[in-house]
């Protein structure tokens, strides 16, 4: 779930710790979306062949854990956006992996129900997760 508290409570976060406003907050938040688009596809080529899911997973979240750990320095404005950029490579390397995951423990003839359950646990995980940080 660490990677659904980057809609929901970062933000708030960002605002709250960093003092951050709006603007700020949502041109952080588009750097994520551009670190996406740009480089989501080209990483995922180079590592799909290279390692296994399994690897590729774990190195991601570990990825994730170290950009959050960022977040507890303040070292201004370009670390958070170093962090933004560690949490999507984070993000690039396990999301799209997930499905892959769905897809080889499923036989030919349900992958459609194993798929989506992934959507569903993807959709319920987005909804608990900002509840499940204020309590």
């Amino acid at each position: 779930m660490a990677f659904f508290q980057l809609l929901s409570t970062l933000p708030l976060f960002y605002k709250d710790v960093y003092r951050l406003d709006s603007t700020q907050i949502g041109l952080l938040l588009g750097f994520s979306g551009f670190v996406i688009v740009v480089f989501e596809m080209v990483l995922v080529h180079f590592v799909e062949h290279r390692f296994t899911v399994r690897q590729i997973m774990v190195w991601g979240t570990a990825i994730t854990s170290i950009a959050y750990f960022m977040l507890n320095i303040d070292f201004g404005l370009i670390w958070l956006y170093m962090s933004m950029f560690i949490l999507s490579t984070g993000e690039m390397l396990t999301l799209p992996f997930m499905a892959t995951i769905s897809i080889k423990r499923a036989g030919l003839h349900n992958q459609g129900a194993y798929m989506g359950f992934n959507s569903l646990a993807f959709a319920a995980a987005n909804i608990v997760s900002p509840y499940l940080e204020l309590t």
